[in-house]
C-alpha cells in the first residue's frame, strides 16, 4: 500500500511514496499491557510504612541484637585492659609522659572508633523501624557486617544485614521511605 503525503490517505500507485511521520500508532511502542512486566514497574504493590516496617522488623531486630552484643563484649574487654593498662603503669612499662600520652590515645581511639561506629549501626537501625532516613539505614545495614559495629559479632549480623539490605532495595520499602 502506498499513502500519499499530501492527504495521507491509502494508494495503490507505484508513484506515491509512504509518509513516515503519520498519525498511526507507533509500531515500536510500548505494549499497553504486559502481562510479563515486574508489579513494582507499574505501581501495583501497596505502600505504607507499615507493611515496610514489617518486611525490614527481621533484619533489624537481628543488626540490632548482634550489635549490642558486640558493645557489650567491647565494654567488658575494654574493663578488662583497663586494669591491665594501670598495671602496666605502675611497673613503669610506658616511661615516658610521651609514651604513656600515645599509648592512652591510641587506646581510647581504639575503642572510641568501635562505639562510634556501633552508635550509628543502633541509630540507623532505629530510622529503620519508624522507615525513616534511607541512605542512614542501608548504611546501618553495611555497617552491620562489618567488625567495627559489632566486633566478632558481625559474623552473626552478617546474614541479617545482607537480609535488610535485599529488602531495602525492594521498590514498595523504597517508596515507603519517600513518604512524607
Amino acid at each position: 500500500m502506498w499513502a500519499s503525503l499530501d492527504s495521507g490517505t491509502t494508494s495503490n500507485q507505484p508513484g506515491s511514496r509512504a509518509n513516515p511521520f503519520g498519525n498511526g500508532p507507533d509500531p515500536y511502542g510500548a505494549p499497553a499491557n504486559n502481562p510479563y512486566a515486574s508489579p513494582a514497574i507499574y505501581g501495583a504493590h501497596h505502600v505504607s510504612r507499615e507493611s515496610a516496617r514489617n518486611k525490614l522488623l527481621g533484619p533489624v531486630i537481628g543488626v540490632l541484637i548482634m550489635t549490642f552484643l558486640g558493645l557489650g563484649y567491647l565494654a567488658i574487654t575494654f574493663i578488662v585492659q583497663i586494669n591491665e593498662i594501670d598495671i602496666l603503669m605502675a611497673q613503669n612499662q610506658v616511661n615516658t609522659p610521651t609514651q604513656r600520652a600515645a599509648f592512652l590515645f591510641g587506646f581510647y581511639g581504639f575503642y572510641s572508633v568501635f562505639l562510634f561506629f556501633g552508635l550509628i549501626t543502633i541509630a540507623s537501625m532505629i530510622r529503620a523501624f519508624w522507615v525513616r532516613s534511607y541512605g542512614l539505614v542501608m548504611t546501618g545495614f553495611v555497617l552491620g557486617m562489618l567488625p567495627c559495629s559489632s566486633f566478632c559479632f558481625c559474623i552473626g549480623g552478617m546474614p541479617f544485614a545482607i537480609w535488610g539490605i535485599v529488602m531495602m532495595l525492594d521498590e514498595s520499602v523504597k517508596s515507603a521511605f519517600r513518604l512524607p
